[in-house]
């Protein structure tokens, strides 16, 4: 009788089941793993393209508060597509030289990640220009007058800044509307 009640108090997993759970968190670590590599340079990726957009609105933002005239240019940036660089002139004394890469006063240079590149630069200067800037030129440079409005704009999806991981599977588009807006969406993915 004593026997009998030790038997069955003893409560657990038998060897089967052990293994069986093994064997599925196996299988779902492997699947997650190699989703895993995708994933992380998506989000690179975008975080780029976020990076981007919050330094063409910083610099929108500087021009409609410190410039004095429409065509002051204070607050450019300077987009360089073969090195993956811009510079942002942070204050209104700030000046980036892009023939010397002199700097004077407060410029932010910000490299992008090395897995992720400026694909094409490819805006509009007015309706009835067709293209203006893309490689092979050496550097874009983009400013905003005292209304927020661009020197460059996207007229359509077609314009834009353009960035993809290295293989170009996935590319990411910055847009800058006529007006100043600054939008992102996914051109490939």
């Amino acid at each position: 009788m004593i026997l009998s009640m030790l038997h069955r108090s003893k409560k657990g997993f038998t060897l089967i089941e052990l293994l069986t759970v093994i064997v599925v968190l196996m299988i779902l670590i492997g699947v997650s793993m190699s989703i895993m590599p995708n994933v992380l340079v998506e989000k690179n990726l975008y975080n780029a393209g976020v990076q981007i957009q919050q330094s063409l609105l910083y610099a929108q933002n500087k021009a409609i508060t410190y410039s004095t005239s429409q065509s002051s240019g204070n607050f450019e940036i300077y987009f360089f597509p073969q090195l993956n660089t811009y510079y942002v002139e942070k204050d209104i004394n700030a000046r980036f030289d892009p023939n010397t890469n002199s700097i004077t006063g407060k410029v932010e240079k910000i490299v992008l990640p090395s897995n992720i590149k400026i694909k094409r630069i490819y805006l509009a200067k007015s309706d009835d220009t067709t293209t203006i800037l893309s490689p092979p030129l050496t550097y874009v440079s983009i400013v905003f007058d005292n209304f927020g409005n661009p020197n460059y704009y996207s007229k359509d999806k077609n314009y834009g800044i353009f960035l993809s991981n290295n293989n170009e599977t996935e590319i990411l588009g910055i847009y800058i509307s006529k007006l100043g807006s600054v939008s992102i969406d996914w051109v490939k993915r």
